[in-house]
């Protein structure tokens, strides 16, 4: 099932909020990275849901990545995926 979002605004907690109401998971492939995904998983962590993105910045993808924050899933692109 898909649905049409309107824009959401990273600096709007509100907006963020608003726009995974019933999903399942949030795709971030807003960059950059240093400015949209702390905000963007605050988010999926308040809806409770998974959290991937495709960010290259590994300094945002250490950060990202502490102990029990396994349903986070930063920097998953073949080419800078820290696995």
């Amino acid at each position: 099932m898909s649905r049409e979002l309107p824009p959401v605004a990273v600096a709007d907690p509100s907006s963020l909020d608003a726009a995974l109401v019933g999903a399942g998971i949030v795709i971030n492939c807003a960059g950059p990275f240093f400015d949209t995904s702390l905000p963007v998983i605050d988010a999926a962590l308040w809806a409770r849901i998974s959290y991937i993105d495709v960010t290259a910045e590994q300094a945002v993808i250490l950060e990202e990545r502490l102990p029990g924050r396994d349903h986070l899933i930063p920097g998953e692109r073949n080419d800078s995926s820290p696995r």
